[in-house]
């Protein structure tokens, strides 16, 4: 595993999008969203999948698990935020926050 996020904190985000919503919508709205988690203290880096089943799964890499708890208060404000959950069906939503073990 590569050394510099192999200490991280994972979060995964899994969501299915809404049906009239394409696969370029999401990836453009979570491209404008990861401008903005890249200010915030604590990201390193970031990761989006589609599953076959059409459930999408980022995986964002965190210095600590405080930074990835205080990222969900902190992006709730933001716009790119706000856009991308219009494309998302909620109720499919799900959030795990994992620290690193040795």
């Amino acid at each position: 595993m590569d050394n510099l996020i192999k200490d991280k904190t994972l979060k995964i985000v899994k969501w299915k999008a809404k049906s009239n919503v394409t696969d370029s919508e999401i990836t453009y709205a979570v491209s404008n969203m990861v401008q903005d988690l890249n200010q915030l203290k604590g990201f390193v880096s970031h990761t989006l999948y589609k599953t076959d089943y059409d459930e999408w799964v980022d995986i964002n890499y965190w210095d600590t698990v405080e930074d990835a708890n205080n990222s969900n208060g902190e992006m709730l404000e933001k716009t790119s935020f706000t856009k991308l959950i219009k494309l998302i069906d909620v109720s499919t939503v799900n959030v795990d926050i994992l620290d690193a073990q040795d």
